[in-house]
Parts: structure tokens; C-alpha cells; sequence
């Protein structure tokens, strides 16, 4: 399993052009999870995690993500239409 953490869309695209070449069967991108784990990021308080609002909280503590940010509501209408088309 190969674990990309590029950023949204750029780890998705480089999963799809070298996750072949790595011999992986399975790849993941994982955004800023390795940022927070390595403690250069601190983590949401427990009652934005409780909330499930934990992006929010990191698109409020900085404010340069919302760019980036705004995939978001487009991908989760591209599963809602694909979801819908059954």
C-alpha cells in the first residue's frame, strides 16, 4: 500500500500515473494526515473531532487552504450524481 500525502489533487494524480510502477496494489492519499502526525500540525480540539469538523477547524486555523478547500463540494457532488445514477 503506497500512502500519498501531496495534497488534493496532486497526490490523486501522481497515484494514478506511478501507483503501477510501485508494485502496490492499493494507494491512498492522505492529505495533511502526515503533517498532524508528525506533530508540525496540531490537531483539531476533541469537539471539532467529535463533530466530524475537524477540515473546518484546519480551513479556519488557516485560512490559505480554502482555495484548495473548494474541491471538496465538487467531489461530493460528483458521488451524489454517481450514486443517483445507481
Amino acid at each position: 500500500m503506497v500512502l500519498a500525502g501531496l495534497g488534493s489533487p496532486r497526490q490523486e494524480y501522481w497515484l494514478a500515473d506511478h501507483l503501477t510502477a510501485t508494485g502496490a496494489r492499493a494507494g491512498v492519499g492522505v492529505g495533511g494526515s502526515f503533517d498532524v502526525i508528525a506533530g508540525d500540525v496540531p490537531r483539531a480540539p476533541a469537539v471539532w473531532r467529535r463533530l466530524h469538523v475537524e477540515w473546518f477547524y484546519r480551513l479556519l486555523s488557516e485560512p490559505s487552504r480554502w482555495r484548495r478547500q473548494l474541491a471538496l463540494p465538487c467531489f461530493v457532488l460528483l458521488v451524489l450524481r454517481d450514486r443517483l445514477r445507481g
